[in-house]
């Protein structure tokens, strides 16, 4: 999927997979393609299970920054 499709920028995108890629979620590699020799990262979903309680949200959302609307 490219980030046009998804209407957000390349470096917000990287961003998100390499969190993803630390919380195991997804996983990448590099690869050479024939017609461009340079190195293309792609990433792939791994399996997992993620369960969730109202505790879970909560100590998420208090250790975020979200920037507050004036």
């Amino acid at each position: 999927m490219a980030t046009k499709e998804l209407d957000v920028s390349r470096q917000v995108l990287y961003l998100h997979l390499k969190r993803l890629e630390k919380a195991d979620i997804v996983e990448s590699d590099l690869r050479l393609e024939e017609d461009d020799m340079r190195a293309k990262k792609f990433f792939k979903l791994k399996e997992f299970d993620i369960k969730l309680d109202v505790n879970d949200l909560k100590n998420i959302f208090e250790t975020e920054t979200i920037p507050k609307k004036d």
